[in-house]
């Protein structure tokens, strides 16, 4: 498969034209566009454009209703429960987002559950919408079964993401992972390019190790045995249980609390019938925001200055230390000062040194700290 590159503004307006066709609002549309476009803009390659002729076909098939409008079963101040009623995930979980975001602006936190949806993206869409109105939050959802409990040959639980995201100077915290070692969508990736996939994914009906991308999505589609492995991974040895301990929280806050379905009851690796959860709350009932944003960019900071603890010379450890505090810190003063051109010259004329620290290790690494930091002064 060759590669072709597309800006992200004739992206954005293909998809948004795409599901207007398909019978959304022109604003459903948009926010539908712009959590797969999110999903392409962040790497994450699975849950972006490649997905619309799965949700194509979810339309098609009457397991997504585009008239269908989500609606409220059951509310408090703090809380509320929706059903989906099979509308388009995407549009569903942002509501069910906005209604914890209220929630926790008037009361200091919301959580939302939700059942009988579908689909929604990228979990760590959501938690951004929080985080753009000073709160932390997480979203969960559970999906048809994908994957293989530790020692077990069936796949009985979805991949079941989870992610979270807080607020931080000069820019948030944000995690987004499956709980399986990755999701189906990367299955599909390199089922779509014809590429073996690294082993200590999957696994075939026999227990053993499986790299054929094809074999593997289409035993996965017709709910063959064998499947994803958990996060970290086969048996005890790697910790795959942990993965396994993990998918069943998720299931637990989803499926169990939105009282939907389970994984394994739903139909295909996809599942229709999919629950999600919700839950934003305001940093400042612990205490003064600003030193807790202060305090959370913190932590990376003493990660990458770990790095120097493991230096064999004592000297060049502390001229690295010297010069990675001070590079720090004029990287941080012109992301606030917001002047994107000076902070390229900056970041390019020191690339050689951040490489040399692990600060990243690959051009891709490269270009994706380059898109964070330029985002950041955009706020």
């Amino acid at each position: 498969m060759s590669d072709t590159r597309i800006s992200e503004k004739a992206l954005r307006a293909f998809m948004e034209r795409a599901y207007e066709k398909e019978g959304f609002e022109a604003e459903e549309a948009r926010q539908i566009a712009d959590v797969l476009m999110q999903a392409d803009l962040f790497g994450i390659e699975s849950h972006g454009a490649q997905r619309m002729m799965y949700y194509h076909q979810n339309i098609k098939s009457g397991s997504v209703d585009v008239h269908a409008r989500a609606e409220v079963l059951r509310e408090t101040p703090v809380s509320a429960l929706m059903d989906g009623h099979f509308a388009m995930g995407h549009l569903t979980a942002a509501k069910a987002m906005r209604m914890a975001i209220e929630k926790a602006k008037t009361a200091g936190i919301g959580m939302v559950a939700v059942r009988n949806s579908s689909h929604y993206g990228i979990a760590g869409y959501y938690p951004l919408m929080a985080e753009r109105e000073g709160l932390a939050a997480f979203s969960m959802t559970n999906t048809g079964p994908i994957m293989v409990p530790t020692f077990g040959r069936e796949m009985m639980l979805g991949t079941n993401p989870m992610a979270f995201c807080m607020p931080a100077d000069p820019y948030p915290f944000w995690f987004d992972a499956s709980t399986t070692v990755v999701t189906l969508g990367k299955v599909e990736v390199y089922n779509k390019r014809g590429k073996p996939m690294p082993e200590g994914w999957t696994i075939d009906g026999a227990g053993q190790p499986c790299s054929d991308a094809h074999r593997m999505n289409e035993s996965i589609l017709s709910g063959g045995l064998g499947g994803i492995l958990p996060l970290g991974g086969e048996g005890e040895r790697t910790s795959g249980h942990k993965g396994y301990g993990l998918a069943i929280m998720v299931e637990a806050l989803t499926g169990v609390l939105a009282q939907g379905m389970l994984s394994p009851e739903m139909c295909g690796a996809h599942g229709d019938h999919t629950s999600h959860f919700f839950m934003a709350f305001d940093p400042s009932m612990f205490g003064d925001p600003a030193a807790i944003r202060r305090e959370l960019i913190s932590i990376p900071l003493a990660t990458y200055e770990s790095v120097f603890e493991r230096t064999a010379c004592k000297e060049t450890e502390r001229i690295q230390r010297d010069t990675w505090k001070a590079l720090q810190t004029k990287r941080l003063c012109l992301i606030e000062q917001r002047k994107p051109f000076s902070y390229l010259a900056f970041f390019l004329t020191h690339r050689a040194f951040f490489k040399d620290i692990a600060y990243f290790s690959t051009f891709e690494q490269f270009a994706i700290r380059l898109m964070i930091d330029l985002c950041a002064m955009r706020k």
